[in-house]
């Protein structure tokens, strides 16, 4: 992983954290490129949820290019729940508390290493309507690029 010595530099404690900042640094990279037509349409909130068919590691990362903001998308299967919970630090934690704590404790100090500033959040329950995806909430969370 490209971004594994910064993984071991700062309080970055999981690999998962490592696979978020090069989905984004790929984008950004992109962007830098101008080549970015890829990365600016929605998601599709069936492929977020899926574990098996869906995006890789069930996140995607979209540029809004009238605002200058990387908007990081990820889905929350009953894989990552089990993850999650799986974790001390957040046993005992409701959904909404524990996703807030992944983002202020660790997407938060791992994307801003990129050169982001963090903007806002938002946990949004969805239904999916495809066979063999659960509903799940999708965690949005924007970034302004400095």
């Amino acid at each position: 992983m490209k971004h594994l010595k910064l993984f071991e530099e700062y309080s970055c404690k999981y690999l998962s954290d490592a696979s978020r900042i090069d989905s984004v640094d790929e984008v950004l990279s992109a962007i830098k490129n101008n080549d970015y037509e890829n990365y600016i349409d929605d998601p599709d909130t069936d492929m977020l949820l899926d574990p098996h068919d869906g995006y890789n590691f069930q996140t995607y990362i979209q540029y809004d290019e009238n605002n200058n903001e990387i908007v990081y998308w990820e889905g929350w299967s009953k894989y990552c729940w089990n993850s999650l919970y799986n974790k001390k630090e957040y046993k005992g934690l409701n959904k909404e508390k524990a996703v807030k704590k992944l983002i202020d404790e660790r997407l938060k100090p791992s994307l801003e290493s990129l050169g982001l500033l963090f903007v806002n959040y938002d946990l949004i329950w969805t239904e999916s309507f495809e066979d063999g995806v659960d509903d799940g909430y999708i965690m949005k969370v924007t970034f302004k690029i400095l």
